[in-house]
C-alpha cells in the first residue's frame, strides 16, 4: 500500500494497513461488497481514529491501482548549493530558501561560508545558477588557483546536468579561465557524483538523527530547529575525511 513520498513522514502504520485489511476480510466473508467509496471511507475512519495531532494534512487521491492510495501534502523546498575540490577544500554554500526575504530564524546561519538566498520555489533556476557561478563559484576557483600557484593551468569542474545550467554565456567566461567544464549523465548522479555519493549522503544521515523538531506546527518553531542542526551536520559533511 503506497504512503506518501520518500523523505516524506509516514502516513499509514503497518498497524494501520492491518487493520483495514482485516475489516474488508471479514465484511467479505459476511457477504459484502467493498466499492471504492467505501473502501476510501473505512480508511479515512481507521486514520481519523489514530492521527496524530502533529501529522501534516493529508488527501485521498483518485488513483487506485492498487486498491488505495494516500498522498502526503507537498512540502516546501530548499536546496542546498555546495561546491568541493578533489583535495577536500569546500567553496562557500549557499540556502536558496523558498520566500521573498530571509526569515528572521534563519539569520544566525550566515556566515562566510553559508549564505541564504531566497527564492521563489527552493529550487535552482537559470537566474539563481547564473549568480551563483558568476559570484561565488567562479571566482573562488580562481582565487584559489592563484593561491597555489597555478593561474594557468587547466581546471576540470563536474556539475550535473540540470537545465538551470544551460547558459553557454557561463560557460565561455569559465573556458576564458582555463576551466572546461563536463556534465554528468541525466539521472545518475546518485551514482556518479561525488557529492551525492560522499557529502550528500553524509549530510542526510546526520539531519534526522539530530534534528528534533517542536510538537508546534509553527514554521517558525522548525526553522529555528533546523538552525540548531544544519551547521553541526555541515561541518560533518563537509570534512576532509568525507570530502
Amino acid at each position: 500500500m503506497e504512503v506518501g513520498k520518500q523523505g516524506r513522514p509516514q502516513v499509514i502504520s503497518k498497524e494501520q494497513e492491518k487493520t483495514v485489511l482485516d475489516v474488508i476480510k471479514i465484511d467479505s466473508i459476511c457477504g459484502s461488497s467493498f466499492t471504492m467509496k467505501k473502501t476510501r471511507e473505512l480508511m479515512e475512519n481507521v486514520l481519523k481514529d489514530t492521527k496524530d495531532e502533529n501529522e501534516p494534512h493529508i488527501k485521498v487521491s483518485n488513483a487506485a491501482a492498487a486498491g488505495f492510495c494516500k498522498e502526503a501534502q507537498r512540502m516546501d523546498n530548499a536546496t542546498l548549493v555546495a561546491a568541493v575540490a578533489a583535495d577536500g577544500y569546500s567553496l562557500p554554500c549557499i540556502i536558496l530558501w523558498p520566500s521573498v526575504k530571509i526569515p528572521d530564524e534563519l539569520k544566525p546561519l550566515l556566515s562566510p561560508t553559508l549564505d541564504i538566498w531566497p527564492n521563489k520555489s527552493g529550487w535552482m533556476d537559470k537566474q539563481n545558477f547564473k549568480k551563483y557561478a558568476e559570484t561565488v563559484l567562479l571566482p573562488s576557483i580562481v582565487e584559489r588557483k592563484k593561491r597555489m600557484s597555478l593561474e594557468t593551468e587547466k581546471c576540470l569542474l563536474f556539475i550535473d546536468s540540470h537545465p538551470s545550467c544551460g547558459d553557454p554565456t557561463i560557460w565561455k567566461t569559465f573556458s576564458e579561465n582555463n576551466i572546461d567544464v563536463i556534465t554528468f549523465i541525466s539521472h545518475n548522479t546518485h551514482l556518479s557524483q561525488p557529492l551525492d555519493r560522499g557529502v550528500f549522503a553524509t549530510l542526510k544521515t546526520s539531519l534526522p538523527s539530530s534534528l528534533n523538531v517542536p510538537s508546534s506546527t509553527s514554521s517558525s518553531f522548525s526553522r529555528k530547529a533546523l538552525v540548531d542542526v544544519l551547521p553541526q551536520a555541515i561541518h560533518s559533511a563537509f570534512t576532509l575525511y568525507v570530502i
